[in-house]
């Protein structure tokens, strides 16, 4: 009788048992870590549209946070050892996780995140206003590029064949470096003055370059957040601007008045989205939404190139993009960053 009783106590604890594992897996994969905790994600601004979809999904179940990349990257890159991340997922473009880690190790910290895929591209592109469009493809022996920008910068338009004496100074623009949209067109301004990715941070030394670099970062105002938005609302505020065809080409099918020509310079750089982890299941779970059906649609409908899914309008599909970035290796990148500061004084 007691071996009964015992047998029959011992199948009702195997049932509660399996009961709590299938819960605590439930838990798992409907949007929570294994820690039964929701998951936090950091989105790069450009990045936004993601983290308001994800949002907007009911069984998603995340904290959301943007912030400018620089930002999220500076947070990381001081966490103490052994302190627990403050964060799950971060998406943003390429470079910046791996900025991230080096610093770390260089620190002799464990750099902790875990990169996926590329999950969306954007080249980096020049937005021009039409009326100074010609003028700098005379001066520049061909459409205009990025060295040929920086070489013209600040200088009175009448020193170019066709400028005007009320156009002023030639007033270019891109996002602060601080971002991920800005420190790609900066990334691929320089790629276009050395004519080549393969650089280190000797090169950035070079008193040429500093010279071209501070004409670029001082010749035009303010940037503030978006000067390609700033362009569109106040045409006289910059003759040319380096931005993402992300940000530029759907904008420009909606703008009305003064549209800016859109150029796609000869070596084509790109912005590369990846989801960067702390690892574990959170981190699983989170790269099963963003690369999932609400993270792709979200960033194909802003303007991102997204494999398989449908391009949003302006994007110019018919440019195909390099296999690569075409941008300088991660260290240098940062070194440019740091250098693109101090060049705007």
């Amino acid at each position: 009788m007691v071996a009964r009783v015992l047998a029959v106590l011992a199948a009702v604890a195997m049932v509660a048992g399996a009961l709590f594992v299938r819960g605590s897996l439930d838990d798992a994969d409907d949007g929570k870590g294994s820690s039964g905790t929701t998951l936090r994600i950091v989105c790069a601004t450009e990045l936004a549209a993601v983290c308001e979809a994800l949002d907007d999904d009911d069984g998603a179940r995340v904290d959301t946070q943007v912030e400018t990349a620089a930002t999220t990257a500076g947070r990381l890159t001081g966490l103490a050892a052994g302190a627990q991340a403050p964060l799950d997922g971060w998406l943003v473009t390429a470079p910046w996780p791996a900025i991230v880690s080096e610093a770390r190790s260089r620190a002799g910290q464990d750099p902790f995140l875990a990169v996926g895929e590329v999950l969306a591209r954007s080249p980096a592109v020049l937005a021009v206003r039409a009326d100074r469009d010609e003028v700098l493809t005379a001066a520049c022996g061909g459409e205009p590029g990025w060295k040929c920008l920086g070489d013209v910068a600040g200088k009175a338009w009448t020193e170019l064949p066709g400028g005007k004496a009320e156009w002023g100074r030639v007033k270019p623009g891109h996002p602060p470096v601080a971002t991920a949209a800005g420190l790609t067109v900066v990334g691929a301004a320089t790629v276009g003055y050395f004519a080549t990715t393969d650089l280190s941070r000797t090169e950035l030394e070079d008193g040429g370059f500093q010279s071209w670099l501070r004409r670029l970062e001082q010749a035009g105002p303010d940037a503030g957040a978006s000067p390609f938005l700033t362009m569109l609302q106040r045409p006289t505020a910059f003759d040319a601007v380096g931005v993402l065809e992300a940000e530029a080409g759907p904008a420009l099918v909606t703008a009305r008045a003064q549209k800016p020509v859109l150029l796609y310079p000869s070596s084509v750089a790109t912005a590369d989205v990846v989801l960067a982890t702390t690892g574990g299941r959170p981190g699983d779970r989170l790269d099963e939404l963003v690369s999932g059906t609400t993270g792709r649609q979200a960033l194909a409908t802003n303007g991102w190139r997204v494999e398989g899914e449908k391009a949003a309008a302006g994007i110019r599909t018919s440019l195909k993009l390099p296999p690569t970035s075409n941008l300088p290796a991660p260290g240098v990148l940062d070194a440019l960053r740091q250098e693109a500061v101090r060049a705007a004084g």
